[in-house]
């Protein structure tokens, strides 16, 4: 009964449901990836429009709220994306931003997507890829990986994009990543 009555109850100034904050970040995402590639980021750009896209394929009803023009357009950048960072030239599928929302998380969700895009890439090649973050959000999803048998590249960390050299100043943020390869 008491979950009845929050449902129904009226909208406060200001006020805005989980699908509405998460179109909102969804448009933020692509206007920082849009920025970036305008800028000639490409590795920036594809990370921010990959994250847009994720929200947008997550659920139709963020989608409805976007707009199809906005999803067209970002699925078309990341697209002609992926032809210009040369990934398509060196035939290594690679998976960018896996995220399972946070209530349903421990519920292997993140195992069968996983399993998903390595079956895909099977399909093409003998390799797959992805980078992961340093700092400790990302603990588990470091585990995760490493139980999955994914390996470093070997060439260190990487900080927005590029192969941090000895001694180089970086910070530990979302661009501070490892990336980790498995052969399928």
């Amino acid at each position: 009964m008491d979950l009845e009555k929050k449902r129904i109850r009226p909208r406060r100034s200001g006020w805005l449901s989980s699908k509405e904050k998460r179109a909102g970040v969804s448009r933020t995402y692509y206007e920082v990836g849009v920025a970036a590639m305008d800028a000639g980021d490409l590795h920036k750009a594809q990370r921010w429009l990959q994250r847009a896209d994720t929200i947008y394929s997550a659920d139709d009803n963020i989608y409805d709220k976007v707009g199809e023009k906005l999803m067209d357009d970002c699925s078309d950048r990341i697209g002609r994306l992926e032809y210009e960072d040369g990934l398509a030239g060196q035939n290594i599928p690679g998976v960018v931003d896996l995220i399972v929302f946070e209530k349903y998380r421990r519920k292997k969700i993140a195992t069968m997507l996983l399993d998903a895009a390595e079956n895909i890439a099977k399909q093409h090649c003998n390799k797959i890829y992805l980078d992961v973050c340093l700092n400790s959000d990302y603990g588990p999803a470091q585990r995760f990986y490493i139980k999955r048998g994914y390996i470093p590249d070997g060439k260190g960390v990487y900080y927005k994009e590029k192969v941090c050299e000895t001694d180089a100043v970086c910070r530990n943020d979302d661009e501070l990543t490892l990336c980790l390869a498995k052969e399928l």
